[in-house]
């Protein structure tokens, strides 16, 4: 697993680089009194920067137990939740927070927990109205009313 951790932590690290220079270049950083909008990316950068240098450090030397990144098959249970959270995304806007919220907790119950039909329900609506209640009504986030009237 040390190879993958390294090639992870080099890949952190580039992408903590750009994203620094990004910062610097296009954002401008500002002063200290008044910082411009570079100022958190670039500080976000930085630690990551940090973290990966020492998570690659410290998966230097060999591998005590080398084995394959995915196990077999181990790369559809992923592939299924970025499809459900790239559905979810999709149809937000379409049919509303309350609804797509609902649909979203079922698919990701049935489909990447395989979680039993009545367990799953319970789940997916105290789950929805759970944050419909905290991002609508105690932090008065403005969430897509869709088909349904909110």
């Amino acid at each position: 697993m040390k190879k993958y951790e390294r090639i992870a932590a080099l890949f952190l690290m580039i992408l903590s680089v750009t994203t620094g220079q990004y910062s610097i270049f296009t954002l401008k950083l500002g002063s200290m009194q008044l910082p411009a909008a570079g100022f958190m990316p670039l500080l976000a950068s930085a630690v990551l920067f940090v973290a990966s240098f020492l998570w690659l450090l410290g998966a230097l030397g060999q591998d005590p137990d080398p084995r394959p990144f995915w196990e077999a098959r181990g790369w559809l249970k992923p592939l299924l939740a970025a499809a459900v959270v790239f559905a979810y995304a999709f149809i937000m806007d379409e049919a509303g927070y309350l609804l797509s919220t609902l649909v979203f907790m079922l698919s990701w119950q049935f489909i990447i927990e395989r979680e039993k039909p009545v367990k799953a329900a319970i789940i997916a609506v105290v789950t929805t109205l759970a944050m419909w209640l905290l991002f609508s009504k105690l932090l008065n986030v403005q969430v897509p009313a869709g088909i349904l009237p909110i």
